[in-house]
């Protein structure tokens, strides 16, 4: 599940999933995590594709966002699996936007019908609404 951060809007729907009106901070290898913060990979470099992929590599950051960690806890995230990442591409829009940074959380392994993921499709990280399809069509 994708877990993002947008101001001053309330959407208690289907999106469920996203965080409103969080506070975060950049944070780099060696400041120290102030109480209540937990610091998650930032990685502006890779870039999570609404159109074509870029390349994903698997490192861990120099670079970080403190996320409040009752925030972290109340989406049943685990830190270490929560990564940041920069949107690239237009065909999220209005969903999501080139440039924005959207956290992911890479233990998510069940599709829920209509949710937004980021998912490997070979060397490509690619960010899609997923859909629940059978034999039938949509299901």
């Amino acid at each position: 599940s994708v877990l993002e951060r947008n101001q001053n809007e309330h959407n208690p729907g289907p999106e469920k999933n996203l965080i409103y009106d969080t506070e975060i901070h950049l944070y780099e290898d060696g400041d120290p995590v102030p109480d209540g913060y937990v610091a998650i990979d930032f990685y502006s470099e890779i870039k999570v594709s609404a159109g074509s992929g870029y390349l994903n590599i698997e490192h861990q950051s120099p670079h970080k966002f403190l996320f409040p960690i009752n925030e972290i806890r109340r989406y049943d995230v685990k830190p270490d699996c929560a990564k940041v990442l920069v949107v690239d591409g237009e065909s999220m829009i209005p969903d999501l936007y080139p440039g924005q940074r959207i956290s992911i959380d890479t233990s998510a392994k069940r599709i829920f019908d209509g949710e937004i993921y980021a998912f490997l499709k070979g060397d490509e990280l690619k960010i899609k609404m997923l859909f629940e399809w059978n034999e039938q069509g949509k299901g």
